[in-house]
């Protein structure tokens, strides 16, 4: 049974919390959140014009916020914009008929952000239902939601740069509910509806499948019933070239970029990739009613892409869930160990993530919300943490490094985590004192929620 054994630190780390969330939701709006915005709103006009075939090619516009005035194209799936085109229709309305500046009214700008909220809030329902489904004790699952809402990597991904990749966690999550309840059709569903949301999906998806389908042919059939959902999609667009001039050619370019980052020769992702999906096609089909294994290949398989590959700062976002069910799953007297491998391992990845792409928290994202009213005389430096890097050390070497270093914190910790989650080690280690740590929970998440309140606040470094 999971135990705090101090009720006050609970209640202190949930209001702490919420307050925290408060202040990121109204301090901080991304461009890719405006810009995708503006492209959903539009999705009115161009359906009420009779153009829906044409919504990539009449779709090219500007934000509308004073800030945000570079031209954006569609770049992503269909269904992308049709969910942010039925969550912004108030917004249509009140800028069609109300003649309200939507892009620039805090209160909307607000409102725009809600939608990653509401989906991560979603995600942390679904992570409580898969659990449920495990068995799982109710501590267990209250804890393992905690963990996910008050995660670094969620809280700077949706709450600063506002972003909304966790639409893909909630069928990506929705997919592994499904092959948990043993419905296969139903994670093949889910599975190609994530897939259409951001392809990285499949990497969760391919092993789970391994596991399950030892008949290629069958293998193959699913493989195409998974893409299904993506080709009805993009069909109705290639009308004119829309689809493949815009998102298609944009998305395959992050794809290659994630496959460049190597060591040497080659690229350690395509290998320990190969490695974990021969392990699932080899492994005996009856573990698919093992949860813990069908965790711990689900958190492996996704993490690796991050572990391995290029990526831009958003996408950690994919991980978290998978991260956390292992962790909340696994045998409470681990907790201790386990959330300071998590905890490290995040404010790794996300430290990493703000010293590389510094413009994605500092400067723009400050304007047109909470700060540019409270300081409207205020010049936001969008290159405060660049500047820092270059004092360190004033040269090009010194902007690579120093985010790697950070990364070698992520890396090592997802290692140290996969290893000692896996079923054969975690069996062993039952059996021994491992573990045993008399230290109270709640000091390991005060450090945690501490760790993540000066992460959350580095951006604000801008303000002084």
């Amino acid at each position: 049974m999971l135990e705090l054994q101090n009720k006050t630190v609970q209640r202190i780390l949930n209001c702490g919390l919420l307050i925290l969330a408060g202040i990121l939701l109204v301090s901080f709006i991304y461009g890719d959140l405006l810009y995708t915005t503006r492209h959903g709103i539009n999705f009115w006009d161009i359906l009420f014009n009779g153009r829906i075939l044409y919504f990539y090619q009449d779709n090219i516009a500007v934000s509308g916020n004073v800030y945000y005035t570079a031209e954006a194209l569609c770049i992503y799936n269909f269904l992308v914009y049709l969910v942010f085109a039925v969550w912004n229709f108030p917004l249509w309305l009140l800028e069609k008929f109300a003649a309200v500046d939507v892009m620039n009214n805090i209160f909307c700008l607000t409102y725009m952000k809600l939608l990653p909220v509401c989906a991560t809030l979603l995600c942390a329902k679904i992570i409580g239902k898969i659990l449920k489904e495990a068995d799982a004790t109710k501590e267990q699952i209250k804890f393992t939601q905690y963990l996910y809402l008050s995660s670094t990597v969620i809280l700077t991904s949706v709450l600063i740069t506002s972003r909304y990749d966790t639409l893909c966690s909630v069928f990506m999550l929705l997919s592994l509910l499904y092959y948990l309840r043993k419905d296969f059709g139903k994670f093949l569903f889910y599975s190609g509806i994530s897939f259409c949301f951001n392809y990285i999906s499949f990497a969760m998806f391919l092993p789970l499948l391994l596991l399950k389908e030892k008949n290629f042919r069958k293998i193959i059939k699913c493989f195409l019933l998974v893409l299904l959902p993506y080709i009805i999609t993009t069909i109705p667009f290639l009308f004119g070239k829309t689809a493949l001039s815009t998102g298609g050619g944009n998305t395959f370019n992050y794809l290659s970029m994630m496959f460049s980052k190597t060591n040497g020769l080659f690229s350690w992702f395509p290998i320990f990739y190969l490695m974990i999906s021969v392990y699932s096609f080899l492994t005996d089909k009856e573990k698919v009613g093992d949860k813990n294994f069908v965790f711990w290949l689900s958190f492996v398989s996704i993490t690796s892409v991050f572990v391995f590959c290029f990526s831009i700062p958003y996408w950690p976002i994919l991980f978290v869930p998978f991260m956390e069910l292992v962790i909340g799953f696994s045998d409470t007297k681990k907790y201790n160990l386990y959330i300071m491998l998590e905890f490290i391992g995040m404010s790794g990845a996300v430290c990493e993530k703000m010293l590389y792409f510094y413009w994605c928290y500092v400067g723009d994202t400050f304007k047109s919300m909470l700060m540019s009213f409270i300081m409207p005389d205020r010049v936001f430096n969008e290159g405060v943490i660049l500047g820092l890097l270059r004092k360190l050390q004033n040269t090009i070497v010194a902007k690579i490094s120093i985010p790697a270093f950070f990364q070698s914190f992520f890396v090592a910790s997802f290692l140290i985590l996969a290893f000692l989650c896996l079923p054969k080690v975690d069996s062993m280690l039952q059996k021994s004192d491992f573990c045993s740590s008399e230290n109270k929970l709640s000091d390991v998440l005060i450090i945690r929620f501490l760790v993540m309140l000066g992460i959350c606040f580095f951006p604000f470094v801008t303000l002084f």
